[in-house]
């Protein structure tokens, strides 16, 4: 049974599964959550929402509100509410002179913090376990930048690299990305395809994260996982010794000084010299994130063997987010097309072809956001891939088999069909060939079938 009730009746508890306003428009990336603390409930108020729907067997009612400080845990103070661009403090940073830059702890029911689940809530487990996993990943990645960008333009007032910051971020992004690989991974294509801007700094931070999801599925040491993530962070800092000029161009997608661009690795690694404690695995893979396996990558041409391990993977995550996100100025185009253009390159001998089957084994033959048209000539988006099943994504089916768009959209797991006819994937289809806007139906609020 769901309720439409206004936002001023939204409690921690409650199980949000609509809004007056576009998800679109908001800081989630899942279309149904559970509400835990009073901070996401600001988030939403922010984003200019009124009404709400709740779902009434997943989470709390109104008319339980009264109870709900008690059963759901302490509430968050007017004072303690922080804004969507705050950080959220967290122990593994201690205050560094100018604010506190924080990556959240794992979240656990247990934990004294705000807005905390009790085990008998009577709230869905499986809804529980979803919201930490995404509350985990969100709030990581932002931290994260967070930290990027004052490692950032620390150096570029003169400051030196702040060494400790960005140790602390790197193993925290391993530390966390090991508990919830596949969630970050999600998240960072979900922000692709939703973003109409990107930073060096969220670049950064998501071919660190995409780097690390690899790492750990290729069974990396937990030193190598360390070392991959610090110049992952890193891999562009070159970029700030570089004419603005420039890098607006490249933005922009304009004709730009591709010669000086391709200086910016050699700059990243000179810009870390007065950095010893920076472990010299870290200054490699910045230099040779641009090398290609036969030899036709920069600066210096390398071929093979020549290139270490963690560059290679690096340049490939790097060249993958290129591709797929609105940074550095190239078309953008869907993840699994581009893991199809990567594989095609692997085989002409540019990247590994076992590490780019890795990415595919992470990210899904049909990554999170892909078009597809199914046996039944229906046509959908994919929101979840299935580890276990890559050719069985849950979809959420956006037309019939006219070509009629549902008046609203659903989700079916071709695992687990249930009822309605048997569906299996018929082919990839191009959203923008299409003229499908793929994102927008990641702000639809959809029902299992």
């Amino acid at each position: 049974m769901t309720k439409r009730i206004p936002l001023a009746q939204l409690r921690p508890g409650m199980y949000l599964i609509g809004m007056d306003q576009s998800w679109w428009n908001t800081p989630f990336f899942k279309h149904h959550r559970l509400i835990k603390s009073q901070q996401e409930i600001l988030k939403i108020q922010q984003s200019g929402v009124k009404q709400v729907e709740i779902d009434l067997s997943k989470g709390l009612d109104v008319e339980s509100s009264e109870d709900i400080e008690a059963s759901v845990g302490s509430q968050v103070t007017d004072s303690e509410i922080q804004t969507v661009d705050d950080p959220i403090d967290d122990p593994l940073f201690p205050d560094s002179g100018e604010g506190k830059v924080s990556i959240l702890p794992t979240l656990d029911c247990s934990s004294e913090v705000p807005g905390s689940c009790p085990q008998d809530s009577g709230i869905d487990q499986q809804a529980q376990a979803e919201l930490k996993e995404e509350v985990v990943a969100e709030q990581i990645r932002e931290a994260a930048i967070q930290a990027v960008e004052k490692i950032f333009e620390g150096i570029v007032t003169g400051v030196p690299i702040d060494y400790p910051l960005l140790q602390e971020t790197s193993q925290s992004v391993v530390r966390h990305i090991t508990a919830h690989a596949r969630s970050m991974s999600q998240l960072v294509l979900l922000n692709n395809l939703r973003a109409f801007d990107k930073q060096v700094y969220s670049h950064v931070v998501d071919v660190c994260a995409l780097t690390v999801v690899v790492g750990i599925e290729q069974g990396w040491s937990e030193e190598l996982l360390h070392e991959s993530a610090m110049g992952a962070l890193l891999h562009d800092i070159g970029y700030l010794r570089l004419p603005a000029n420039v890098l607006r161009q490249r933005q922009k997608g304009l004709e730009t000084n591709t010669g000086l661009l391709n200086q910016h690795a050699v700059l990243g690694v000179s810009m870390l010299q007065e950095c010893p404690e920076i472990p010299p695995e870290v200054c490699r893979s910045i230099q040779e994130h641009h090398e290609r396996l036969d030899g036709s990558g920069v600066p210096a041409g390398l071929k093979g063997s020549a290139i270490s391990e963690a560059s290679q993977l690096i340049g490939l995550i790097d060249r993958f987010d290129f591709l797929t996100s609105p940074w550095g100025g190239a078309p953008q185009k869907s993840s699994a097309q581009v893991l199809r253009e990567l594989h095609v390159e692997s085989k002409a001998g540019l990247f590994n072809v076992n590490v780019v089957e890795r990415l595919i084994r992470c990210l899904g033959i049909y990554p999170v956001g892909s078009f597809l048209e199914l046996s039944t000539n229906e046509r959908g988006v994919v929101t979840v891939i299935n580890p276990d099943a890559l050719l069985k994504p849950v979809i959420k089916l956006v037309s019939d088999e006219q070509g009629n768009l549902y008046p609203t959209p659903f989700l079916v797991d071709l695992t687990d069909p249930k009822e309605g006819p048997h569906r299996t994937i018929k082919g990839l289809l191009n959203p923008e060939h299409e003229g499908v806007q793929v994102g927008k139906y990641f702000s639809l609020v959809g029902t299992p079938g």
